[in-house]
């Protein structure tokens, strides 16, 4: 196996960005990720949206460039021996709608407001230097850079490339998958048939461990599973309730991801620790639970207001979850598979999380970790890219963009009504 580089594939999302170095058969050869730096202007996308219309559009630019070059050295190890450049070819670039308006320089103002309308969600094909401007070094700012379609505002270019890793649209007629995207935004696709119908839901960014008081990134020493047992102990500050806890990479822990988060409210759900209503019951209403001793001495605990912001992602891909298959004159119990989509499917089993709600019960034994498909779908591009195909991927990427069509959830009466319903713990 070659260790030259052919190309770069980015994901850019709200809370993260990931990239990873293939060679010129699409085979990864090194990946890295970020934080996206833009979060410090609002954790969700519209605050980013409203940030970026009320004058800090050119900050977040520059964040995001800063984020992005620093990934692309990364990656390139010039001055390491792990990788070797030998003229980079390519670089493709996925993202939501925002994220991509934002690093193109376009006005973002339409995305925050009905009828929610983008500048460009085409297929895009520029320089690095046009993407990036001064952020590299020369001999790289010729760089033919791809930036994959989207859909609409809030359906962007991670779904679109997701959807094209998957190869949905190649799936037997017969079967009707639920693509699903744990993200910020909670983009939905249904495939019925040949139909592909298209949605997204406000979720919040939770699932990527951000909003959360001891949250993190799904990095070494995040909390990614509990379980509650009765303490042995006895008589504890915590009621008699312990937590065990495994973190990424086995590591001492540094706080929760949203995997971990997830598991931790569906745990207090299940021992009854938390009402229907989502409020702890005491003393963990007034100190939260302890989950364990963090490596920097302090305490890592679940709290009140991590428990609502669970409760809201869930009402959201919930009632997105039931609203979308009947929009389509089925129900959820029609879907043959559900993919999962985000490093965050990757790291959860969702029956483990059962009590919570997340999904229709008739589901949970339906659903696929398909990992980092956004991602995914960059590397694909590039390897067809790679291999001569090109005309060959812009087609599928167009075969996708064109049968999609839009719900809108917004002011749907059954939406809302479910959404509400949803609040509630359990169901």
């Amino acid at each position: 196996m070659t260790n030259r580089i052919y190309g770069i594939a980015i994901d850019i999302g709200t809370t993260n960005i990931a990239a990873a170095a293939v060679d010129p058969e699409g085979r990864i050869l090194r990946e890295a990720a970020c934080g996206n730096s833009g979060a410090r202007y609002g954790l969700d996308v519209m605050s980013r949206i409203g940030a970026a219309a009320a004058g800090k559009a050119g900050e977040l630019r520059d964040l995001m460039q800063e984020d992005i070059a620093g990934l692309i050295t990364e990656l390139l190890g010039r001055g390491g021996r792990e990788v070797s450049d030998g003229g980079l070819q390519a670089v493709a670039i996925a993202g939501n709608t925002a994220m991509l308006h934002i690093l193109n320089g376009y006005e973002t103002a339409g995305l925050g407001k009905y009828p929610y309308t983008p500048v460009s969600v085409d297929c895009e094909e520029k320089c690095l230097g046009e993407v990036l401007e001064t952020k590299l070094s020369e001999d790289l700012r010729e760089i033919p850079v791809f930036i994959l379609p989207g859909i609409s505002a809030f359906v962007g270019a991670d779904i679109v490339s997701g959807l094209y890793a998957t190869e949905i649209l190649r799936r037997p007629a017969e079967e009707t998958i639920l693509f699903l995207d744990l993200g910020t935004n909670g983009e939905m696709a249904l495939k019925r048939g040949r139909d592909l119908t298209v949605c997204s839901t406000a979720a919040g960014p939770v699932f990527e461990g951000a909003g959360i008081r001891c949250g993190m990134r799904g990095e070494p020493g995040a909390i990614c599973d509990v379980l509650l047992v009765p303490s042995v102990k006895g008589g504890t500050a915590d009621a008699g309730v312990e937590a065990r806890c495994r973190t990424i990479g086995g590591k001492p822990p540094r706080g929760i991801c949203g995997s971990g988060v997830l598991k931790a409210v569906s745990e207090t759900v299940r021992m009854k620790l938390t009402d229907q209503e989502g409020l702890f019951r005491e003393p963990w209403f007034s100190q939260g639970l302890l989950l364990a001793a963090g490596a920097d001495g302090g305490e890592i605990r679940l709290y009140q207001e991590d428990i609502r912001a669970v409760q809201l992602a869930k009402a959201a891909i919930r009632a997105g979850a039931e609203t979308l298959p009947l929009s389509c004159g089925i129900t959820a119990g029609d879907i043959d598979e559900v993919l999962v989509a985000g490093n965050f499917g990757s790291a959860l089993e969702l029956s483990g999380i059962a009590p919570l709600g997340l999904l229709p019960a008739a589901l949970l034994s339906r659903c696929r970790s398909a990992g980092n498909t956004a991602l995914a779908g960059a590397v694909k591009l590039l390897a067809q890219t790679a291999g001569g195909r090109r005309e060959e991927a812009l087609s599928e990427l167009s075969e996708i963009t064109d049968h999609a069509a839009q719900l809108s959830l917004a002011g749907r009466q059954d939406f809302e009504a479910c959404y509400l319903a949803m609040m509630r713990m359990g169901r």
